[in-house]
């Protein structure tokens, strides 16, 4: 938090998992939203996820892109022996959406 929160321009989004924060975010010109993505990762057995889960919040509250684009361009970053996951990196990304919380 102390390395991060300063570096969001006024306005902007902070976007934090819980876990292990000792400090919370105290600005307030800026959205403050938490999501709890490791503790769901380790509940899914999917720790990879935490990437997309936290993308799947981040998409909710600032629709930068849609679902489909995002799907599509899992597919063609990820490698073909990872295709495997593309379904549950999508259910990362609603989950994400569903349990992202707003602070301020």
């Amino acid at each position: 938090m102390e390395k991060f929160e300063p570096m969001v321009k006024p306005g902007g989004v902070l976007i934090y998992d819980t876990n292990g924060i000792t400090r919370h975010p105290v600005r307030t010109d800026i959205e403050v939203y938490s999501i709890d993505a490791t503790a769901e990762c380790a509940k899914m057995g999917q720790a990879k996820l935490f990437n997309t889960m936290i993308l799947g919040g981040y998409l909710k509250v600032r629709p930068v892109v849609e679902m489909e684009n995002v799907m599509v361009g899992l597919k063609k970053s990820l490698p073909e022996r990872a295709w495997k996951m593309l379904p549950e990196n999508e259910k990362a990304i609603h989950h994400g959406g569903e349990i992202i919380k707003k602070i301020r």
